[in-house]
């Protein structure tokens, strides 16, 4: 988990979902089912990241091999 390092797409999802909870709560009488936005609310509002990504330490290596490239050639 890292923290405010939420894309902005991924945060109005995480709205979207959130606002989808508490109307399917409120329709349903389910108040209970409401509280299930409260922690989908705070991982939007701190930027909560899920899980790693692959691509990232891809790209993060290849960086790493072009600097030591680049300082080899100079």
């Amino acid at each position: 988990m890292k923290p405010f390092s939420l894309g902005i797409g991924t945060l109005i999802l995480r709205f979207y979902a959130m606002m989808g909870v508490i109307v399917l709560g409120g329709f349903t009488g389910q108040y209970w089912l409401m509280l299930l936005a409260l922690p989908i609310f705070l991982s939007a509002m701190m930027g909560v990241k899920m899980g790693g990504s692959k691509k990232e330490n891809v790209s993060k290596k290849r960086n790493l091999q072009q600097k030591q490239a680049a300082a080899k050639a100079a």
